[in-house]
């Protein structure tokens, strides 16, 4: 009797086992979702594990973007408990209706779902509503300020996102082909943001506005926008105040518990006619733009002198154009003055909704002789979008008169001076000859073998020393010419255009060295042997193509650098030129 009591409670103990093991069931985590969302699909089956269920035929309609697996185990008041759960994460291949068979698994059959997925469009819904099934609580539009534009014009679009719930951690982003037709700008750091009542709605309307640049002729298709986004459903409290930066998407942590609903929205396509550049202008050189203007300043005062330097900027500014497409001027060439152009500086800003681009020259002038100079005026092409027309917008010429050294000034008032006496004092040594040539024909001839000596002897003297006023007056002008570049260097680096203290210390060390052959830091560096001031040009030569001037020491680099130009170079013996006469 005992036994039979034994084998009984066995026989109920494995009875309760295989009653709690025959389930097998799956569910989805959603039944509605757009084009890109991903589901979570999971399995469930409660029993001995026996491995895992085959669920590679659900790679025919979704794309499995994630896989895990759980397991359980438990013993509670006599019976055992087993189960094991696969959960997927699904993206689906196609919109529509889409019908997820039955999973086998273990001898059991579990239940089919169905899943809606709906196209991306620029409406968003709310997924199993209980009031409003579906009703459209998102949306985006896409507005155009024109829809016929010609190449490289700007075209202003502004992306209006519609919200009523609350949208979080939102996320703008460009369709994949935008940027193969487009530039493309952000005409705002930030958003506007207003609140509205629409339909009887509450609604964020958030507006964010861009400029695009066609690149390309023809029926292009507007850069369009995807919204990434979620809501919180089942939260308990009120509509969140999106009063704070949108990129947050008023984040009201009031709100933080609830269901992470995604939203996705994508802007309708948009065709515009993009008409060609025309006529008479290369592709290059073609700028539309709604206004373009072209500026000029000089930097001289008063009268220029021969070896002094002095700049010209020119400014060319456009709106309603991106920087990347402004014009490289050209330098018509002057007799008599050397020009040292320097790569422009590009600048963009936002005025009034259009892309105000600027493009700065400088220009530094070293004239090599005196006179009456004119700097000739900088012609710009351009094509104005909104009168239709081709214009010329140009900068004033400029006429300077550069005046002499003083060095160059004593030289030609000496040789004036000596051509004047010159005949004077010869003219009684010649009326003397001619009586003397008259009594006696021999002495003639011996005096006018003196006659020629003595020219020979006053000819070299007057060459000597016009040659050394000339050397004098060279080397006096050479230390003016560096004189001008060590306060243009000084100047730049005061006011941290670090560039053109680059130009014009090159151009100092040439004339201080002697050495045409210096093109950077390094040659300069070679010549100089100072170690700290070598590594204040490490410095300054980085600021070149990064940001920022922390490490560098403007103030010790100017003093250091003076106390450098004080320094008198020490040149060879076969490189001076008096010692040499005497060879």
């Amino acid at each position: 009797m005992k036994i039979f009591s034994i084998l009984g409670l066995i026989c109920l103990f494995l009875y309760s086992s295989v009653a709690n093991a025959d389930s097998l069931s799956m569910y989805l985590d959603k039944n509605v979702l757009s084009e890109g969302d991903v589901l979570s699909l999971t399995v469930e089956y409660s029993g001995e594990d026996k491995g895992k269920p085959d669920l590679s035929y659900l790679e025919k309609d979704f794309q499995i973007v994630s896989n895990s697996s759980s397991s359980q185990y438990s013993y509670v008041n006599g019976m055992i408990e087993q189960s094991k759960k696969w959960t997927l994460g699904l993206k689906p291949r196609k919109s529509g209706k889409i019908s997820i068979k039955p999973v086998k698994f273990a001898g059991l059959t579990s239940n089919y779902v169905d899943v809606e997925v709906k196209e991306l469009t620029d409406v968003a819904y709310i997924p199993d509503s209980e009031n409003n099934f579906n009703s459209p609580y998102f949306q985006i539009k896409q507005e155009f300020d024109m829809d016929k534009a010609y190449l490289h014009q700007q075209i202003r679009t502004n992306v209006i996102i519609y919200d009523s719930l609350g949208i979080k951690n939102g996320n703008l982003n460009l369709s994949n082909n935008a940027k193969d037709d487009w530039v493309i700008r952000g005409l705002a750091e930030k958003p506007f943001v207003e609140q509205k009542i629409i339909n009887g709605k509450k609604m964020n309307v958030i507006t964010f506005s861009f400029a695009l640049f066609p690149q390309k002729s023809g029926n292009l298709v507007a850069p369009s926008f995807l919204f990434d986004g979620y809501y919180l459903k089942d939260a308990n409290f009120g509509f969140a105040d999106f009063n704070d930066d949108f990129m947050m998407f008023g984040v009201d942590f009031r709100n933080a518990f609830g269901q992470k609903v995604p939203v996705r929205m994508e802007t309708k396509k948009k065709t515009i006619e993009v008409l060609p550049n025309t006529d008479g202008f290369l592709l290059k050189n073609w700028l539309p733009a709604k206004m373009l203007e072209v500026s000029s300043e000089f930097s001289f005062k008063n009268g220029i002198k021969v070896g002094e330097a002095f700049n010209q900027t020119i400014t060319v500014r456009a709106f309603g154009m991106d920087k990347n497409f402004l014009p490289d001027i050209e330098l018509p060439e002057i007799d008599g003055i050397k020009q040292y152009p320097e790569k422009p500086v590009y600048e963009e800003v936002v005025f009034e909704g259009n892309i105000v681009s600027s493009a700065t020259y400088n220009v530094v002038y070293i004239p090599s002789k005196t006179g009456e100079f004119v700097i000739p005026k900088i012609d710009v092409k351009w094509f104005n979008v909104e009168k239709n027309r081709t214009e010329i917008s140009s900068t004033k010429e400029e006429k300077i008169t550069v005046m002499p050294n003083n060095v160059f000034n004593a030289e030609e008032s000496n040789i004036i001076n000596s051509k004047e006496e010159e005949p004077a004092n010869l003219q009684p040594k010649k009326e003397e000859n001619k009586v003397k040539q008259s009594k006696n024909k021999e002495q003639s001839l011996l005096n006018n073998e003196s006659k020629l000596r003595l020219w020979l002897i006053v000819g070299i003297g007057i060459a000597f020393s016009l040659f050394i006023g000339f050397w004098f007056g060279t080397r006096k002008s050479q230390k003016q010419s560096v004189a001008t570049f060590k306060n243009a260097v000084i100047n730049s680096i005061q006011r941290h255009d670090y560039r053109t203290a680059k130009n014009m210390l090159i151009e100092w060390a040439k004339l201080k060295f002697d050495d045409e052959n210096i093109r950077n830091f390094r040659d300069i560096a070679n010549y100089i042997k100072n170690s700290q001031f070598e590594k204040q040009l490490d410095i300054l030569n980085k600021l070149l193509y990064s940001e920022g001037d922390d490490l560098f020491d403007c103030v010790g680099f100017v003093k250091e650098f003076k106390n450098i130009d004080k320094v008198k170079i020490k040149k060879n013996k076969n490189a001076e030129i008096l010692p040499n006469l005497y060879n």
